[in-house]
């Protein structure tokens, strides 16, 4: 699920010889909202890991009067597994047709159904089965899909172009915050009479209540709201209308048919498949998702070893989803720094992904050896690997911009499918391998399987780097597309600056 931030980064300001004078106005108050709900959504996407320790913490069996599970850590694995299966299997689908149903309409459904969701799940776990807390967290992941197209379905309508890329990101950053402020909350409340059922009832009250909001005070498009006056409306279609202008007038956008109409080719979903950099973007995609999907599931777990109770794990926790978000804003600071006052060098690219997958593949075997003493080296040791974590997304996204043959939305639409679904699997081999969380030798062979997945993606990368670009007969015919991760201004500099196929056989 590292892909969220991605999908804001793959967004380029229109090009830099217009001039936008910026201007506040109703569409700001949108974005507020959407933070919002973003910071919703991120409140329910760390909520699955910490409940289930919660559900299961046997320490309060006679603290409490509900019901405490004596599931093993296979059963939960399975219902983790469930949950980010669910957004596996969403992602394509709710990319490709979800934009076409309206960003509000989104919005809402997936909350009000999260929020029917927690409030049946005490019924569920306390009257039900595994396989019925597993479908319902199936369903819960596949909400989690739905956010990010119907965000940037809103932000294609409410914003001009060279405001999207900002404020994708400043949204995204919505989706941490909520993550954060969720993990002490719920570790407080976790302690409280009604365990953990109490957690669920509150994420019903808080998914409702922003639904609520999002209904009421929110609207699909600008022409929609009606405070928003004629001057910003205006505004944003001139913005809106320069931008298509520039589509228009390059001809790797769009073809003609026989009928001589003007077209948008289709997608060539079996060339891109064939084609060593999309294999190349994959499994550096599955490397940090795999590792960031174990931080949102099982770091939990790992952190019991020092701190039994739930409400200090969950506030360490909370202190290292800080940190990742300090770095994550260091480094888009430092990738505009580099993209606008230097240019990308191979090379040099290369030794920074190195280091990035020498910090992971480092700080994972290290990590079972800290336990039970926790001290100044588990803290570097986990902001290091949380720190390489970040560069590597970066460096996805920089690998995504050099995909100059293929659509780059399409491209990240399927890394992403490959990397959730790798992701998804970690729950399950977490359950298999810690059967006893108190094992020093299981966490180390879950550490070093781990290191391994990491390794062998790290050499699958340099190898299909190292490998010679595709023929020009075998290419992807390229052309744009409004599908993937992409929104109407994403890619508009990334393909601007390309050549037309036929000045390229000129050439």
């Amino acid at each position: 699920m590292d892909v969220e931030l991605i999908k804001y980064q793959n967004a380029d300001d229109v090009p830099r010889n217009r001039n936008y004078k910026f201007r506040i106005g109703i569409r700001h108050i949108q974005l507020l909202y959407m933070f919002l709900i973003c910071g919703a959504m991120g409140v329910l996407r760390v909520s699955p890991g910490v409940a289930m320790l919660a559900v299961t913490d046997t320490s309060r069996i006679n603290d409490t009067y509900i019901q405490i599970k004596n599931w093993d850590r296979k059963t939960q694995g399975v219902v983790l597994y469930s949950f980010f299966m669910g957004y596996a299997i969403m992602l394509v689908p709710g990319e490709l047709f979800l934009k076409r149903i309206g960003g509000k309409y989104t919005l809402a459904v997936a909350l009000l159904l999260n929020g029917g969701l927690c409030v049946a799940m005490p019924t569920v776990i306390n009257k039900g089965n595994v396989l019925a807390v597993s479908g319902m967290h199936l369903f819960m992941g596949m909400s989690q899909a739905c956010v990010s197209p119907a965000n940037r379905a809103l932000l294609d309508k409410w914003l001009p172009p060279h405001e999207r890329s900002l404020f994708g990101r400043i949204i995204f950053m919505g989706l941490l915050l909520g993550m954060i402020l969720a993990l002490p909350v719920i570790g407080i409340i976790s302690e409280a009479r009604l365990g953990w059922e109490l957690i669920y009832y509150s994420l019903a009250m808080m998914a409702f209540s922003i639904g609520a909001i999002c209904i009421l005070l929110t609207a699909n498009s600008p022409n929609k709201h009606q405070a928003v006056g004629d001057t910003e409306k205006e505004y944003i279609a001139v913005a809106k209308n320069n931008m298509e202008k520039i589509v228009m007038e390059n001809k790797e956008r769009k073809y003609q048919n026989t009928n001589g109409n003007i077209t948008s080719p289709p997608i060539p979903w079996c060339q891109i498949l064939k084609t060593s950099q999309f294999w190349k973007l994959a499994f550096s995609h599955v490397s940090s998702n795999t590792v960031f999907v174990f931080c949102l599931s099982d770091m939990p777990l790992y952190l019991q070893n020092f701190y039994p109770t739930l409400r200090e794990n969950t506030s360490w926790m909370a202190i290292f989803y800080t940190m990742w978000l300090l770095m994550e804003l260091l480094g888009m600071i430092a990738s505009y720094i580099y993209n606008h006052f230097f240019r990308w060098n191979e090379i040099p690219f290369r030794i920074v992904f190195s280091f990035s997958f020498i910090g992971i593949t480092c700080g994972l075997p290290i990590l079972p050896y800290l336990i039970p003493d926790w001290n100044i080296t588990a803290m570097i040791t986990l902001m290091t690997i949380l720190a390489s974590l970040s560069v590597q997304t970066h460096a996805v996204m920089k690998n995504v911009k050099e995909m100059r043959d293929m659509d780059p939305g399409t491209v990240l639409m399927l890394t992403s499918t490959i990397a959730s679904l790798a992701g998804a699997c970690i729950p399950l081999l977490t359950g298999f391998i810690i059967v006893d969380k108190m094992n020093m030798h299981r966490w180390r062979y879950l550490f070093f399987t781990l290191m391994t997945i990491v390794l062998f993606c790290q050499a699958a990368y340099f190898i299909l780097a190292s490998c010679s670009k595709v023929s020009s007969r075998n290419r992807v015919k390229r052309g744009y597309h409004l599908t993937g991760y992409d929104n109407s201004s994403e890619l508009l500099e990334i393909k601007s600056n390309h050549k037309t196929e036929h000045e390229a056989e000129k050439i």
